[in-house]
């Protein structure tokens, strides 16, 4: 009875935490995308919202199944986890991939992504970690490491679909967030780690409709998603936990191994090669970071 009751919340958590997520992230990128038209040569020359927008929407979608309800805004930390103000932050990176469609260029992408990461940091990390009465330098120092980390995601994660196939990166990503969800569960941090999951799930939607449609890619504007995402998932979960530091920044300076596949000898080889080099260059440190992590795991 115990393994059938197991069997059972195992696969509601499968389902509402990844599956429909999913398949609404999926659905709204064909809606508003329409990948299939003539005229549209690519999805990442263009900076399509529906991204964004598809990623948003499963998120609080898995947030709202996961904890049961939606704050209300303004997120009261006091009652909240302060992580929850991503489900309106992630609405907020929709706004700026929409308005992106219309100004697309690097001057636009990096104010973008300064002001969501600024924002970002203020909200999302927590204001407990200073005692009262002690010196506030502490919280501007992990506010100032998000900025950093968030901003270097957002360059390293937009050069990366640059030079992968909208399957490739959407593979990355999906064992990126796949070894975040561990980590972070390991160190005590369910809800972070399923959503973290419900991440991966989204990636391998996209994985799949590559296939589909060869037009489909993440490009800025679900790239803006991930960079302000992870970064707050992972310093939230590190502060909130009692393992070290380490697995938790390997997690978030893996996507740097990716380049390890732009090598001029690697080049050389058929590009299926190059593709699967870019996933084993990440795979290893986290790999590392989950071995690491489980070691404290009780």
């Amino acid at each position: 009875m115990m393994i059938a009751f197991f069997n059972a919340e195992f696969l509601k958590i499968q389902l509402f935490g990844a599956v429909i997520p999913a398949t609404i992230c999926a659905a709204i990128v064909l809606i508003f995308s329409r990948p299939w038209r003539e005229n549209i040569h690519s999805l990442h020359k263009n900076a399509y919202w529906s991204m964004a927008l598809g990623l948003a929407a499963g998120y609080t979608f898995a947030y709202w199944a996961i904890t049961g309800e939606i704050p209300s805004f303004p997120v009261d930390v006091e009652e909240y986890d302060s992580d929850s103000w991503l489900i309106y932050i992630s609405f907020i990176l929709t706004t700026f991939a929409f308005i992106h469609s219309f100004v697309n260029n690097n001057a636009s992408k990096g104010i973008f992504v300064l002001v969501s990461a600024l924002v970002t940091a203020i909200l999302i990390v927590p204001e407990w970690i200073v005692d009262e009465g002690e010196s506030k330098a502490l919280l501007w120092y992990w506010r100032t490491a998000y900025v950093v980390l968030s901003v270097g995601l957002f360059a390293i994660f937009e050069k990366l679909t640059d030079v992968t196939k909208g399957r490739t990166f959407s593979l990355l990503c999906f064992f990126l967030f796949t070894a975040a969800s561990g980590v972070l569960v390991f160190s005590a941090n369910a809800k972070m780690g399923q959503l973290c999951g419900t991440v991966a799930a989204m990636s391998m939607a996209m994985f799949v409709l590559s296939f589909m449609f060869s037009n489909i890619n993440w490009g800025s504007n679900g790239v803006y998603f991930l960079a302000i995402v992870l970064p707050a998932l992972l310093i939230n979960g590190y502060l909130s936990s009692d393992i070290p530091m380490i697995p938790f920044i390997l997690v978030a300076v893996s996507p740097i191994f990716a380049w390890c596949a732009q090598l001029k000898f690697i080049q050389k080889y058929p590009p299926i090669v190059i593709s699967a080099m870019h996933i084993v260059a990440v795979l290893i440190p986290n790999i590392i970071a989950l071995f690491i992590a489980h070691q404290y795991y009780v």
